[in-house]
């Protein structure tokens, strides 16, 4: 049968284990660390190593892997509290471009997320006078070019806010 490379072990043990790998290798040639990179170890050790560079490598893989678990549990709490909120959120970058929503943002929840995010804010959200019923900008567009945070709910007596219901939200 075919062999399988130390490389490609550490690619498949990280795509299906949540365990920190660390590489060991013979050789500190600039392609078989690229390669090996593409693995995402979470240490890269040369041979010949002594026992404090072994040890060294380990340690700052756990703790490496410590911190990315404790991150990632941190990001699920976050993403659950935002989607337990009953006023519409919505996240955009400083390009404007939406990178979440929460289901009360959107009139289709069951198409959430995945179909707006990546798309700016200014092609989905439209705001209006409601004494003319003209188009006025964003708060949330101002907020991003000022690089301050939107509260719209402040202006709710005197602007409609609404996501259009063009297949998008």
């Amino acid at each position: 049968g075919a062999t399988m490379s130390g490389i490609d072990a550490a690619t498949i043990i990280r795509q299906q284990l949540t365990v920190p790998v660390v590489s060991l290798t013979a050789f500190g040639v600039p392609d078989t660390v690229a390669h090996a990179t593409s693995a995402s170890p979470y240490g890269y050790i040369i041979k010949p190593f002594s026992d404090d560079a072994r040890r060294s490598g380990i340690e700052t893989a756990l703790q490496r892997y410590k911190l990315e678990s404790e991150l990632r549990a941190s990001r699920q709490q976050f993403a659950t509290t935002l989607e337990s909120i009953t006023d519409a959120v919505v996240a955009v970058d400083s390009a404007g471009c939406i990178t979440f929503l929460n289901r009360a943002a959107t009139f289709h929840p069951e198409r959430l997320s995945d179909d707006v995010v990546c798309l700016r804010l200014d092609e989905v959200s439209h705001v209006i006078e409601a004494d003319t019923n003209k188009a006025v900008e964003n708060p949330c567009q101002i907020a991003v070019r000022t690089a301050r945070s939107c509260a719209p709910c402040a202006e709710r007596s005197t602007r409609r806010s609404s996501i259009e219901q063009s297949g998008y939200g």
